[in-house]
């Protein structure tokens, strides 16, 4: 993840494929996170999930920080 990150920083071609790259694996880690069922997969896609989200924060991209919104796994109460 980190080199797709890095490609944001890149020229437009770079960037724009590691925005699709990262739109795609992002999006496979919160469909696998959302699973109904209790899992070490979802559990790995969450705490993954959770790492990019973090590691993230600096990064004032924003059309990554709007991906990163639609993969944000819900809050609970």
């Amino acid at each position: 993840m980190d080199g797709l990150v890095a490609g944001l920083n890149g020229d437009v071609l770079a960037r724009s494929a590691s925005l699709a790259q990262l739109r795609s694996r992002l999006g496979d880690l919160a469909s696998q996170a959302r699973a109904a069922a209790d899992s070490s997969q979802r559990r790995l896609a969450r705490r993954l999930l959770g790492g990019v989200i973090v590691a993230s924060r600096d990064i004032p991209d924003p059309e990554y920080r709007k991906l990163l919104e639609k993969v944000r796994p819900a809050v609970f109460p």
